[in-house]
């Protein structure tokens, strides 16, 4: 598909790309020897949080620019089709709620006001939501890496191998050489040991862990799997420990993970984090689920 953005080696945000459709190649099943694996299909997105004008610079919101962004949220339009609509980029922020877009349903628009009618307050924040894993394992239920992601696709991502993170690289990204010819249609693909300590795109915050939360919505009709993205190391390591727990115990009974309704939820958390600019953070909002 080719792409339209004036800024196509432009960086953006995980939630961008998982809405965008720009991750559906990275975590197919393996193939068989006797025919292709079928890949996951995905229902939509629940994002982890909103996005929200910019305080300074060239993206600051006008009076009326706020106006639209204001009208546009209680309309429940995403966060794509606003900044379409006013021409400039929003900042991501992380709240207390997930939110759904009808845009964002990939199977059914519709999806969007339903959820928000089971799950929502009555501004349509949704804080928590009935959900059942489609799997067991963790490798299915929350897939991860290292990730960092252009308006053209997958700029890079890293993964353990063998005890080293490897990383691999789209180079055809990094444009053409002065008077050289156009990108080539084949990716090309570079591996190499990933050192974020010593990596400029990982140092500019460009690249960060980058996980999907896969699940079912009690109530929600239809056999696709749901998607959150996060980039928080605190709610990926803490889903990875509960999926571990409840594992050990149901085998213990002969049950499965896969079928058990869970509630998904945000809450705050203190996490030791120190900016060298801010010092220790703040308490931070992380995914959870409980039985």
């Amino acid at each position: 598909m080719k792409t339209t953005s004036k800024h196509p080696n432009k960086f953006i945000p995980f939630s961008d790309a998982i809405a965008d459709g720009k991750m559906d190649h990275l975590w197919h099943e393996p193939e068989s020897i006797l025919d292709d694996r079928a890949s996951p299909t995905y229902a939509g997105v629940l994002r982890p949080g909103i996005k929200v004008p910019q305080n300074d610079g060239p993206h600051r919101l006008s009076a009326a620019e706020e106006q639209t962004y204001r009208r546009m949220m209680k309309e429940h339009l995403s966060p794509r089709e606003i900044e379409k609509a006013i021409g400039k980029e929003l900042r991501p922020e992380n709240v207390g709620y997930f939110s759904v877009y009808s845009s964002e349903c990939r199977t059914d628009p519709e999806h969007a006001a339903r959820i928000r009618k089971l799950y929502g307050n009555e501004t349509g924040e949704i804080q928590r939501v009935r959900i059942t894993f489609p799997e067991n394992d963790w490798w299915d239920i929350i897939p991860h890496k290292l990730m960092a992601f252009r308006e053209s696709g997958l700029y890079c991502s890293s993964e353990p191998e063998e005890g080293r993170l490897i990383a691999t690289r789209d180079i055809g990204m990094d444009g053409p050489p002065e008077g050289g010819p156009s990108r080539p249609f084949r990716r090309r693909l570079k591996q190499f040991p990933c050192v974020p300590d010593e990596c400029p795109v990982y140092q500019k915050n460009y690249c960060k862990l980058s996980g999907l939360l896969h699940f079912l919505i009690v109530g929600v009709p239809g056999t696709d799997v749901w998607r959150v993205p996060t980039n928080s190391w605190h709610s990926v390591r803490g889903i990875l420990k509960k999926i571990t727990r409840f594992n050990k115990a149901l085998s213990r009974r002969g049950r499965e993970l896969a079928g058990i309704p869970f509630w998904l939820s945000k809450y705050k958390a203190s996490v030791s984090i120190w900016d060298p600019k801010k010092g220790e953070t703040p308490p931070r909002r992380s995914m959870a689920f409980r039985n």
